[in-house]
């Protein structure tokens, strides 16, 4: 079959045409891998990640000194005795001994830490004996208003020797919680007066009231 040259002409011109943009095809990086990031791009994201998630990381909830605190306590002034005999003496030596071999503000911060443990817990204490305190007449109230609106009587009975079996559990509750609250403020005003002597005097060491509400 025979090809005019003008036809062959446009075959090479298409082939030629071809074959440039197979070149230009295998020298042009695919948009993935032009895109790609860098090491360093790499590391400034993760660098990034990191600084997000510390600044969204939550705030810790206000810290409440239980029991448990106390056991693993590390003081170099002894816990305050909550039970058995007054060791307020022993705390005062122990202070006066820090407080000699340990600049101001060293002792200051070491008997702040220790106060903190005690007035966190005289807190939790006093709030606890009046919650149960306000849900007790809260209850008593309800109970007697709801009685007083029935027709019956053996209902009601029933309801208030169970608001008085209640009323004397939550009696032992309350008169623990204060028990403590008042050896604690006991054993803080002492110490506090022992400090005294040894010429430590810091305006935050204040007893807060038994009530929970305000200090002195």
């Amino acid at each position: 079959m025979s090809v005019s040259w003008r036809h062959l002409g446009w075959i090479v011109l298409a082939v030629g045409s071809s074959i440039l943009l197979c070149a230009q095809a295998q020298t042009t990086p695919p948009d993935n891998q032009s895109s790609a990031s860098t090491p360093q791009d790499q590391s400034k994201s993760v660098a990034a990640v990191v600084r997000d998630a510390k600044a969204n990381k939550a705030a810790h909830a206000t810290k409440v000194f239980t029991d448990d605190d106390m056991e693993a306590h590390k003081s170099p002034i002894p816990m305050l005795n909550l039970d058995g005999d007054d060791n307020s003496d022993l705390i005062i030596q122990a202070i006066q001994k820090y407080k000699e071999s340990h600049k101001p503000e060293e002792t200051e911060q070491v008997v702040h830490d220790w106060y903190d443990e005690y007035d966190a817990m005289l807190a939790s204490s006093a709030r606890e004996a009046g919650q149960y305190r306000s849900l007790r007449e809260s209850n008593t109230v309800n109970g007697y208003d709801l009685c007083q609106q029935s027709t019956d009587w053996d209902h009601c009975e029933k309801r208030r020797q169970a608001e008085l079996r209640g009323q004397r559990m939550d009696a032992v509750k309350i008169r623990q919680d204060m028990e403590r609250v008042g050896r604690i403020q006991q054993g803080l005003m002492k110490v506090r007066n022992g400090m005294g002597l040894l010429r430590l005097k810091y305006p935050w060491f204040k007893v807060r009231n038994g009530n929970g509400v305000g200090s002195f």
